[in-house]
């Protein structure tokens, strides 16, 4: 008797169940179609950021659903961008080449970051005893880039240097970094050694192309190159010192891994930041008029900052950055003074093409 009284009950429960599974998948369906979608490329020191589940999360909240691919932030402007709805290249030349060649409205810069040299500590110390670096206020190191820029052009050798036997190598000084022909890190590391040698910031395509013999000696001395920045930063997580003691990265990249759970950064990897140094902004470029509405969510969403700052970059909010890195004990400095430009756009191009025409 009383099962035939429960079996009608169940029954019901069953069918309110299915009820209520086909509701909640239509209603998922209808906000998903709701949803404004957009496919942007992004350099490979930004696409962890879009491709974390808070900050899709937090995009399907705001009504979009983002399709991130990566590039170089220079090659980005060499790719078909028909069907791309925004770009997200890091540096303003590199976004001015783009802006160029599509006729774009200026970008946005929702976050930056620093260009630095990920090293060991063995390393810094070498460089310090040779007047190279400094630990500065026992928080981080500076590295001197006019000295070692020097001795990088006169051929010296880690060997060569006083109290090297931590690092008894015969290779030559040299900074490790991307492909100046696609990748805007690399674009940062002649800007800066552009202003460190020519005194100034260049302000000709005469005096770009003047001292293209000079820059094009830090790259292909390198030999291959990788096209994105993510590639010699793995390299230097990976291998060690011996194939690369210095590797000119984005402080983010390092900060965003010394912040990992689990992180493979070691005790004795450190930080170097180059003086001078500049900041590299990380630029939104809309394509189209739909991505106008995501530009303004990345720069004014609160909670989307927050999540950038887990990624190692300063936000449009200082406050937010300082009190990510205090709360995981890293040690950054919190404001540069010795910080340069790089050339226009022009000026960088015809400097990148005429080093571009020695790699043959």
């Amino acid at each position: 008797m009383q099962r035939r009284v429960l079996a009608p009950f169940l029954a019901g429960l069953l069918l309110l169940g299915v009820a209520a599974a086909i509701w909640f998948s239509f209603s998922e369906q209808r906000q998903l179609s709701q949803r404004l979608t957009l496919r942007g490329y992004t350099g490979s020191e930004n696409i962890d950021f879009f491709r974390d589940q808070a900050t899709i999360q937090r995009l399907a909240e705001l009504g979009f659903a983002v399709e991130i691919r990566k590039a170089g932030s220079r090659e980005i402007a060499s790719l078909d961008l028909k069907d791309i709805d925004f770009v997200m290249p890091s540096g303003a030349p590199a976004a001015e080449k783009i802006r160029a060649q599509h006729g774009t409205p200026a970008p946005s810069q929702p976050f930056h970051s620093l260009m630095a040299i990920a090293s060991w500590r063995p390393i810094a110390e070498i460089l310090v005893k040779n007047g190279f670096a400094e630990l500065r206020d026992g928080i981080y190191w500076l590295t001197h880039l006019d000295r070692l820029l020097q001795a990088m052009e006169d051929n010296q050798r880690w060997s060569d240097l006083s109290n090297s036997q931590a690092y008894p190598a015969n290779k030559r000084l040299m900074i490790s970094s991307t492909d100046l022909r696609h990748s805007n890190s690399a674009a940062m590391y002649a800007a800066l050694a552009s202003q460190i040698w020519h005194g100034d910031v260049l302000q000709s395509i005469d005096q770009a192309r003047a001292l293209a013999p000079r820059i094009a000696r830090l790259f292909l001395g390198q030999g291959y190159t990788e096209h994105s920045s993510s590639g010699p930063f793995e390299d230097y997580l990976v291998m060690g010192m011996g194939k690369a003691p210095l590797v000119l990265i984005y402080e983010s990249q390092f900060l965003a891994e010394a912040a990992a759970q689990p992180s493979r950064l070691r005790s004795d990897m450190v930080l170097l930041y180059p003086q001078p140094t500049l900041f590299s902004e990380r630029q939104f470029i809309p394509l189209k008029p739909a991505a106008n509405h995501l530009a303004d969510v990345l720069m004014q969403d609160q909670k989307l900052q927050q999540i950038a700052t887990q990624y190692g970059f300063r936000s449009r909010d200082p406050r937010l950055f300082q009190e990510y890195v205090a709360a995981k004990g890293l040690r950054t400095p919190e404001h540069f003074v010795d910080v340069v430009n790089p050339p226009t756009f022009e000026v960088m191009e015809a400097l990148i093409d005429a080093v571009a025409k020695l790699y043959h």
